[in-house]
């Protein structure tokens, strides 16, 4: 789940609620951390705190042994539009708006 803010939180929430296994909250705010985990996230990763190089999509692939089932992007950020599609074959959920060219290179 891409972005801590209302909409974020809402989904961590509702993940939760309906028994997600793993819930990962990913933001570039550690100051979010405490609000997504009471919210129902398992974890927290700060993607601007990754090491030098290292692509947030990578890096939940190793953490998650093969990638994720569901991402949820909450940010409406283009640039987070496109790392949160893991090409995985899972599902990609863009919350809020992204820009059409965008959603054009996701197809």
């Amino acid at each position: 789940m891409f972005g801590c803010g209302a909409i974020g939180l809402g989904v961590i929430a509702t993940s939760s609620l309906v028994g997600a296994s793993r819930i990962i909250a990913v933001d570039v705010n550690s100051d979010k951390e405490s609000w997504a985990k009471k919210f129902g996230a398992h974890e927290f990763v700060n993607s601007a705190k990754l090491p030098e190089g290292k692509r947030i999509q990578d890096y939940l692939v190793e953490i998650t042994d093969g990638g994720l089932d569901f991402t949820f992007d909450c940010t409406g950020n283009v640039r987070v539009c496109v790392c949160v599609c893991m090409d995985n074959g899972k599902t990609d959920v863009f919350i809020g708006s992204c820009h059409e060219s965008c959603v054009g290179s996701l197809s």
